[in-house]
């Protein structure tokens, strides 16, 4: 992978399931405001005539995705900016709770996603913002909610019953939990992790332990140690895959935290403030008129000073980074260029034909920069970059193009003896990374199984569209739905990524469609084996049309910058 970035948009090969999240570093360059604001107490039942609205609001349904990550909201001058956000999304940046604290409404409420622009008065607070928001939803969605408390299953970290065996810090330093380096040890050695932490508040270190133990703990940590200020220690303990090999040696996280640190983390039912969703509308009403007048298109945005030269000959890394005001590209080839720009769903390598065999091999750097003034105090975003990267490699390397659906090699979803519990209709629709909450995850027994989901309330038609986001490597094509199972289904899905596999254990099995089949010793399991074994489908080959960039005409080389 040379950049990755959760956006349906992106190139498949250049993506990751989710961008970060509110209190996360986000990549350089990239503005996402995620709006999570606190409750204001009047937020509810304001007259009509004091709530603060846009000027002008342009609501429309977004591209749906799965793992599409928290909304995506920028400030762009006087224009307020969302793209693919649920409806999960928008009232928990409305109302500001997490989504995991919206609770009720509709099944569809996590799975279809909208677009929102809006008019902004110059320098709009983000408290007013927020109620702006509200009022949206009200008026374009018939929104109505209301506070509430309910018992949900959470992670807590608490003080234990005696004295914590923490070491106060002198407050300097880096803050962090951080993994020390494993002395190399023989095969049969008890793995162990070990960290160390330092100046970290209880708060934080709370907040690092889903990504520190991800096997053990599916959900993130409240902490309610009452414990202050910043602390050092140490942790270790027995990774979750390697309980089995350590026996009765073995020392779980939540045993390490009692034991080496005196604290205690369970897993409780809790009561927990939350905002109940009584009614919502699926398709929000019409753009009032004159609407567009009032937002007409942006201008669109183009490089000022771009520098495109072939990569040198040592280059070995490649990706693609943003700056405020513009692009940087390394050592990237002509194919992955071309996929970015065009936003190519499909595996480079088929969805582009047509490329000179001169720029075969060939890897290019490009350095691109938009005029500060044009960008009125805003930020370059994927939107603008990809068709103003797009026009770049046209004009430079003097390219002709077409789309056209070719034949190609692909998969369809067929029932092999389905292993499907039917859903709850009123349940949310959703597939969502990690074991259904209040279920052990399938890592306790088998550690490979580093890619787990489970999904809810959801049609065959809508796994087959979401399993190339699930499946990463595996997949790169559209999954048609031939099974021919109406209704709607829960499940979990465990498999093992192709790095787990063993190398030359993965082969084509004539007899399963010509899926990747493996007989891993170390137990791996590749998804198409999961998805047989634990759903009782299958994934077939077939050959079907699908959309390819055809090159008509392009230059070896780009002219001079």
């Amino acid at each position: 992978m040379l950049w990755q970035i959760s956006c349906r948009c992106v190139p498949r090969q250049l993506r990751q399931t989710r961008l970060a999240v509110a209190g996360k570093k986000m990549p350089a360059g990239i503005t996402l405001l995620v709006l999570l604001f606190s409750f204001a107490a009047a937020a509810f039942g304001q007259a009509a005539d004091t709530v603060p609205r846009f000027e002008a609001a342009d609501v429309r349904a977004g591209t749906n995705g799965f793992f599409e990550g928290a909304v995506r909201a920028r400030v762009e001058g006087e224009r307020y900016v969302v793209r693919s956000a649920t409806m999960v999304d928008l009232v928990a940046a409305a109302y500001g709770v997490k989504d995991s604290d919206v609770v009720d409404g509709p099944a569809w409420l996590e799975m279809d996603r909208f677009d929102v622009d809006a008019k902004l008065p110059p320098n709009t607070p983000q408290e007013t913002v927020q109620k702006m928001l509200q009022s949206l939803l009200a008026e374009r969605f018939n929104l109505v909610v209301h506070k509430d408390t309910r018992a949900q299953l959470e992670f807590v970290l608490t003080a234990g019953s005696g004295q914590p065996k923490l070491k106060a810090a002198a407050g300097t330093g880096d803050s962090g939990c951080r993994q020390q380096q494993q002395v190399s040890s023989d095969p049969g050695d008890i793995p162990e992790m070990d960290y160390s932490c330092r100046n970290i508040t209880m708060a934080d270190f709370a907040g690092s332990l889903q990504g520190l133990a991800p096997g053990y703990i599916t959900q993130p940590v409240v902490d309610q140690t009452a414990l202050k200020g910043p602390w050092d220690f140490d942790l270790h303990w027995t990774p979750i895959g390697g309980l089995k090999m350590a026996g009765p040696d073995g020392l779980t996280m939540f045993n390490a935290i009692d034991k080496e640190l005196g604290l205690k983390l369970e897993q409780k039912t809790s009561s927990t403030p939350v905002l109940a969703v009584d009614s919502v509308n699926q398709k929000p009403g019409p753009n009032p008129p004159g609407t567009e007048k009032m937002l007409p298109p942006p201008p669109p945005l183009a490089f000022e000073v771009a520098v495109i030269k072939p990569s040198g000959p040592g280059e070995k890394d490649g990706g693609i980074r943003f700056s405020g005001d513009g692009l940087t590209i390394q050592n990237l080839p002509m194919k992955s260029l071309l996929s970015f720009a065009w936003a190519l769903e499909r595996d480079e390598d088929v969805a582009i034909a047509g490329i000179p065999k001169s720029l075969e091999g060939k890897s290019f750097d490009i350095d691109a920069k938009v005029d500060p003034a044009a960008l009125a105090g805003s930020q370059v975003n994927m939107e603008a970059i990809q068709p103003m990267l797009r026009t770049l490699l046209i004009s430079r390397f003097q390219i002709a193009s077409h789309t056209e659906d070719r034949p190609a090699e692909t998969y369809a979803l067929v029932a092999a003896g389905p292993k499907l519990k039917k859903a709850d209709p009123s349940s949310r629709t959703h597939c969502v990374a990690g074991p259904r909450p209040g279920e052990p995850s399938p890592r306790l027994t088998n550690r490979t199984l580093k890619r787990v989901f489970h999904c809810q309330n959801v049609t065959m038609a809508e796994f087959a569209a979401m399993l190339p986001d699930l499946g990463g490597a595996y997949l790169d094509d559209p999954i048609r739905d031939a099974t021919g199972l109406a209704g709607r289904w829960d499940f979990t899905l465990a498999y093992s990524p192709q790095g787990q596999l063993n190398k030359g254990a993965v082969g084509s099995d004539p007899a399963q469609g010509g899926a990747a089949q493996v007989s891993d010793p170390n137990g791996a399991i590749t998804l198409f084996e999961a998805v047989e074994r634990e759903l009782g489908l299958k994934l077939e080959k077939e050959k079907r049309p699908l959309p390819v960039l055809v090159i008509d005409h392009m230059l070896d080389a780009p002219v001079e910058n």
